[in-house]
């Protein structure tokens, strides 16, 4: 069960310490699932700190992830996976952060819902009554009536509405502990009611009058019992009404300009992701509300009504929730089966939280369903090339997609450098999103205003993204730094100061969207932007030679991959990033031509090749460059200042992964709402037993401390009131699926995925239709993602291609309606268990039918590609068919199997095909290290270092179906490692076979020139 954590302090302590999921702490998980063993001296926080940290992550991923001590002052990682992988274990990480604020959501989140109520109705108030009606500004103390007749109009209505409530409570039995209620007086007089807490209720007819005294403040109103007494069908709340949910905001600032300073902080957040609206901007139901909320239309009510943005807002809650989504569906869906549709939309999300990018999202929309759920289809889908650690650069993605989507954006990105993690910034403007499918890397590909150029970089290592609109002016800056211990004293220089061109700026991110097809993967190193950017292009030629009737798939393959090119001929910027694909094609290569800017040669890379499987030379790349943090006392930084306005919106994104979803946040909230009932349980009893539920891998000593920490938050937030009871009534007990709304990024992913053909894969037309229309009840128009600017820039599919090879993520046409009939027949014969007949053409094009068990369907991102697999008859094997070679199937429901048994028993098989290998490689110039071991994380591996040796030692263990892979991945990394296995494996020898075929064609093609030279000279 991973490391135990002995005698050191709460693993709650340190995640809680990390304050948001932020670049330290996504990149300490990175390291230890890629890595695992790193010198501890890079971290500014030390050895002992990382070291816990790892061993919190060992414990929470539990036996799938194990840590060890290695030599050296080294650790290593054993991570058991297969490449055909499913659940994802890094989505947890996103949700065990900052909490502090989650109090104040809560009680907005509440107070907003039409469904609450405030136990005790007005006595329960966090606020003395008498501060509703003053405001204290720049003259003193005043009545709020003299000084804005409209809010105090909105005021007045509130408390009223309040008084309804707390008497339908008494009504109820749920009387408000430390309160006397005297009821039925013939008359209420002034000061009849001596208790400083108290509620006086007089009966006459249909006429109730009540009188409030808490603290000596007496509040009047009437309530006529004769009309229907409801609460507000539509909560609206101003800004002075959500003040008072929190001390942080209760007490406002000196300057009456200032007095919502704090609550915007908090507002903006949840207005910006969705969560809230804003009256404002709808001004016509804004001006109806005010009208109804007015009884006198003085001049103050005249200028709200004329002002389109009134300086107050209109809070209202989005009802946008998963339970308003399905109120109705469950009840008129065309399922057969009862109340499946949940359980299809959750289907539905775990698909696509693999196959698009952003799967965070999906996680997210799936976790809400969780307690109303029983997922069935979820297994029957398996992902090959499924990079598992590109959910933690969601965090960054989110806001470049949105800067991408919007041009004006401009960003100044902080990042850390891959090799020496210095920090730096850059100035961009994102242009578009590459990913790889081979090696599992992402990049932005960005525009840069100073110097002209596109540059990338990697998501992983940025830090921090700023996003600025109208921007005036930039300035480059360099920053002196002065460390004293934590202090640090920073002095600035101006280095440069840059006049924004609007125009000249579009022109140059036109120009630059015209360069990219020419872009071999991330090669950027000669991309200047200008009007002549084609003479910069270079030409490649290379003769592959291969066996057109044996050896069809080569002709296929060289088809699939021609991005921007003809067959014969590739015209890109120049880039070192083509070896490892010209590699790929090693004993097949005869004549080529490279140009030298491409600084590339077949011949000398093949001997170097030669020097390390055959001469025993060391692998390239003996550099010695460990990771070091930056320690100096003074040293330089490069910066950027921006003046332009703060993007409002993608600030919230914080609040997102950091707040909203919160593993903590979701525990504190449905303790709070689990108490929310008439007969008030004790939240100290509900609150511990639903910690230890859900981090049952903490110890006794951790899940107290979590209590503890909860429950200080609560108080502090007063979600409880001075009676221990809590403060809301409310009917539902589940945050995620009752009260949070949909975020706006949940809201635009979901409908993407509707829009997608393979969502009928899971649900009725007629129920995605549904769900479409309930989508329109958030209160922003919802579009959807536009994943075009995602270039999976290595992933082939030969069929379905965009323009100018442009490969896109989210095209319609990226399965036929052929292959969608297929799959949902396999996916019908799987769920019910019956087996298959099916037609289909292997690669030489031959009609083969055959009767099988379907157990899984396998869809790889890599070849963007879904798969059949199954049990051979007679339990000999694995088979697996391309399903767009697939062209008939037919049911055969009169013949039923296990599919548990079927696929465990292919799961048994293919344990028995497993390999081991090892690969021997320096960290090198090149980083090296972090190449391999990212691209290999799909496999299960271990890798320890030799300090002695300074190697890097790799043991890779795979299934024997996946040895041609795996050598084309070797293969592809050249002189630089070195594999080491018995001579009978197919890996090793395979390289070496390549190796010496390749070898002897560019000896016949130098004897050949040789000849020419000769020819010529005789002529």
């Amino acid at each position: 069960m991973g490391i135990i954590l002995n005698k050191s302090k709460p693993a709650f302590d340190e995640l809680k310490s990390t304050n948001s999921f932020g670049e330290f702490f996504m990149n300490g998980l990175r390291d230890y699932y890629t890595y695992g063993f790193k010198s501890y001296d890079q971290y500014l926080k030390g050895q002992r700190i990382i070291n816990e940290r790892w061993k919190i992550f060992s414990k929470i991923l539990g036996s799938e992830w194990v840590l060890e001590e290695g030599s050296g002052g080294r650790n290593f990682i054993i991570l058991k996976a297969k490449p055909v992988g499913t659940q994802n274990p890094f989505s947890i990480f996103y949700f065990l952060h900052n909490i502090s604020i989650i109090g104040d959501y809560l009680n907005y989140l509440l107070d907003l819902d039409e469904r609450s109520s405030l136990r005790g109705g007005l006595v329960n108030i966090p606020v003395d009554l008498k501060r509703l009606d003053f405001v204290e500004g720049k003259n003193g103390v005043q009545n709020l009536e003299d000084v804005n007749n409209v809010e105090y109009s909105i005021i007045e209505n509130w408390k009223h509405s309040l008084a309804v409530e707390t008497y339908k409570q008494i009504c109820n039995g749920i009387l408000p502990l430390g309160y006397l209620i005297v009821i039925d007086k013939e008359k209420i007089q002034e000061g009849n009611s001596t208790n400083n807490k108290s509620i006086t209720v007089n009966k006459k007819d249909n006429i109730i009058d009540m009188v409030f005294v808490v603290n000596g403040y007496k509040y009047y109103t009437t309530i006529d019992s004769g009309k229907e007494i409801d609460n507000e069908n539509f909560r609206i709340r101003i800004n002075r009404q959500m003040n008072i949910w929190s001390y942080r905001t209760m007490e406002p600032p000196k300057s009456y300009k200032d007095i919502y300073a704090n609550l915007s902080t908090r507002t903006d957040y949840l207005y910006g992701l969705g969560v809230l609206g804003d009256l404002r901007d709808f001004t016509e139901k804004r001006n109806t509300w005010i009208i109804d909320q007015c009884k006198n239309a003085d001049s103050t009510f005249k200028k709200y009504i004329y002002n389109k943005k009134s300086g107050n807002n209109y809070w209202f809650k989005s009802k946008l929730t998963m339970q308003e989504i399905f109120k109705d569906l469950l009840c008129n869906s065309a399922d057969s089966e009862n109340n499946n549709l949940v359980n299809s939309f959750v289907s539905l999300c775990n698909f696509f939280s693999h196959y698009y990018p952003m799967g965070t999202i999906g996680s997210l929309l799936s976790t809400r369903c969780k307690n109303i759920s029983n997922d069935t289809y979820y297994d029957m889908f398996k992902f090959k090339h499924n990079y598992l650690q590109q959910t933690l650069y969601d965090f960054n993605l989110i806001d470049l997609l949105y800067a991408i989507e919007h041009l004006s954006v401009l960003c100044v990105i902080q990042y850390s450098h891959g090799i020496k993690l210095n920090t730096y910034e850059d100035i961009a403007i994102p242009i578009e999103i590459r990913i790889s499918a081979v090696d599992g890397r992402e990049y932005v590909l960005y525009y840069h205003i100073i110097e002209k150029k596109i540059k990338a970089m990697r998501l992983e290592f940025i830090n921090s993204i700023k996003m600025y609109s109208e921007v005036k002016s930039i300035k480059k800056v360099r920053r002196f730094i002065k460390r004293d211990g934590n202090k640090k004293r920073v002095e600035e220089e101006i280095l440069e100061n840059v006049t924004i061109d609007a125009k000249d700026i579009a022109h140059q991110i036109i120009t630059a969207r015209e360069m990219l097809p020419y872009i071999w993967g991330t090669g950027v190193e000669n991309c200047a932007v200008s009007d002549d950017w084609e003479n910069l292009l270079a030409s490649y030629e290379m003769e592959i030679q291969y066996n057109p009737e044996e050896e069809l798939y080569i002709s296929n393959r060289i088809k699939k991959e021609n991005r921007n090119r003809e067959l014969s001929n590739i015209r890109i910027f120049p880039t070192k990033e083509l070896r490892r694909w010209v590699r790929s094609y090693y004993k097949r290569i005869g004549k080529y031509i490279s140009p030298g800017d491409l600084d590339f040669n077949i011949d000398d890379d093949v001997e170097s090749i030669c020097d390390v499987y055959f001469s025993k030379k060391a692998p390239y790349g003996e550099v010695d460059t460990d990771y070091i943090q930056n320690k100096e006392k003074e040293y330089k930084e490069e910066g950027y200042i921006v003046k332009g306005k703060i993007v409002k919106e993608y600030v919230g994104h914080a609040a997102l992964f950091n707040t909203l979803f919160s593993n903590y946040t979701v525990v504190l909230a449905n303790s709070i709402l689990e108490c929310s009932k008439k007969d008030n349980k004790l939240l100290g009893d509900v609150l511990e037993k639903n910690v230890t539920q859900t981090f049952n891998y903490f110890n006794e000593c951790e899940i107290k401390k979590i209590v503890d920490e909860l429950s200080n938050i609560i108080e502090d937030s007063e979600l409880i009131n001075f009676n221990g009871e809590s403060r809301f009534l409310f009917p539902e007990s589940d945050y995620l699926f009752d009260v949070l709304p949909l975020t706006k990024i949940e809201a635009r992913w979901l409908l993407t995925i509707l829009n997608n053909p393979l969502a009928s894969l899971f649900m009725t037309e007629s129920d995605i239709k549904r769900v479409k229309e309930k989508i329109k009840l958030a209160p922003y128009k919802v579009k959807p993602l536009d994943f075009n600017c995602i270039n999976y820039f290595d992933r082939y599919n030969f069929e379905h291609k965009d323009l100018k090879g442009k490969k896109t993520v989210n095209q319609d046409g990226r399965i036929s309606n052929k292959d969608l009939k297929v799959l949902k027949i396999i996916k019908k014969g799987i769920s019910e268990g019956f087996k298959l007949k099916i037609k289909y053409r292997n690669w030489r094009k031959q009609p083969i039918w055959i009767t099988c068990a379907p157990c899984w369907i396998e869809y790889s991102i890599r070849d963007d590609l879904f798969r059949l697999w199954y049990v051979r008859n007679g339990k000999s094997g694995i088979c697996i068919i391309n399903i767009p070679r697939i062209e008939k199937v037919i049911e055969l429901t009169n013949m039923k199997y296990d599919i548990k048994e079927q696929s465990m028993l292919l799961e048994s098989i293919y344990k028995e095909s497993m390999q081991e290998i090892q690969v021997e490689f320096f960290q090198g110039d090149r980083n090296i290290l972090d190449r391999i071991l990212t691209e290999f994380s799909l496999w299960e591996k271990k890798c320890v270092f030799d300090s002695v040796s300074k190697y890097y030692r790799m043991t890779l263990y795979y299934s024997k179906m996946d040895e041609s892979e795996i050598m084309m991945r070797l293969l592809s990394y050249g002189p630089f490692i070195r594999v080491v296995a018995d001579d009978d494996n197919y890996v090793l020898s395979e390289v070496r076979n390549r190796i010496v075929k390749q070898y002897k064609l560019n000896q016949i093609r130098k004897l050949e020139s040789e000849k020419n030279d000769k020819s010529i000279i005789s002529r």
